[in-house]
């Protein structure tokens, strides 16, 4: 069996990762390797025993690009941070981080079986529980925040300059990257929100001088977690310390949840979270929301 080249780069073949992951011991025979979705710089494959057994699948990744090396070494290394501090039910296990015989970055981690469900398809139990493990999450804390989305936490400041840097990042460097003619009329709209968060951030200036910053996911939505046995499991992690409020926006915003859904998963998140200022935390969430609308917005427009 041949193999594919990328220029100076070559991508193993199905077989050659079969058998990469056999010689490691992670199954018995030959492994079944069915190829998941996504991943602009890495392939992965779902890994299985012949009889396949969701329970006791892995996740193999490895890069389909030379850059893409860094990708799975980084992405790897990130889960096995995540595994220290967050509980194992809540995380898939880092298993392997190797390289291929012709060098190409290969890692392994635990599958998550089950299903992904809407927010909104939720049952009253089954919000609770979602809001226990995101509070299970934000429970690990920094006085320093990622100035980047998926970076350690490597700056000082208060949630204002938190908030500030994430809105660099998704919206100002976004539109940078545009002609300054195109989309006019979206332009209008983003110029138009980002002096009424500017506005929000100055009549609020108190809610946002707090400086406890916790490890979020950075984009819970359903394709990244997969209930089980009524548990959610969280994958593909874009592990970042920031603001509370942040990734709570997120999940209303980003996933278009109702307004029952935010109602009870907020007195149950408050209800159940050990960290102080949950009062503050829900009157930040219209100057995040908005951050996050934007950030969406910025998005579309460079991505069409």
């Amino acid at each position: 069996m041949t193999e594919t080249s990328a220029s100076s780069f070559i991508i193993p073949t199905q077989e050659q990762v079969a058998h990469y992951v056999q010689e490691l011991g992670f199954t018995a025979g030959p492994p079944m390797l069915q190829e998941l979705s996504g991943g602009h710089h890495n392939i992965s494959y779902l890994c299985s025993e012949e009889q396949f057994d969701e329970d006791k699948a892995i996740v193999v990744r490895h890069a389909r690009q030379a850059g893409g090396c860094r990708d799975v070494a980084r992405q790897f290394w990130r889960l096995g941070e995540i595994n220290r501090v967050v509980d194992r039910s809540i995380v898939p296990q880092a298993l392997h981080l190797g390289h291929t015989a012709l060098g190409v970055a290969i890692s392994i981690e635990e599958y998550c079986p089950g299903d992904s469900r809407d927010f909104n398809s939720l049952t009253r139990s089954e919000i609770t529980t979602f809001a226990a493990t995101v509070v299970a999450v934000h429970d690990n804390t920094s006085f320093l925040f990622s100035a980047n989305s998926g970076e350690p936490p490597n700056s000082c400041g208060t949630y204002a300059d938190y908030l500030q840097a994430m809105y660099v990042e998704s919206v100002h460097n976004r539109l940078r990257r545009l002609p300054e003619n195109a989309y006019p009329k979206a332009r209008k709209l983003l110029i138009a929100g980002t002096e009424r968060l500017s506005r929000i951030m100055r009549t609020h200036q108190s809610l946002f001088k707090g400086n406890i910053f916790s490890l979020q996911h950075h984009d819970l939505s359903p394709g990244n977690i997969r209930w089980h046995n009524g548990h959610p499991k969280v994958f593909d992690w874009n592990s970042t310390h920031g603001d509370r409020s942040d990734e709570l926006s997120y999940i209303f915003v980003n996933n278009h949840t109702t307004a029952y859904f935010e109602e009870q998963f907020l007195a149950d998140y408050c209800r159940l979270s050990p960290l102080p200022d949950n009062d503050a935390v829900i009157e930040r969430l219209p100057a995040n929301k908005l951050n996050n609308q934007l950030d969406d917005m910025a998005w579309g427009m460079t991505m069409h």
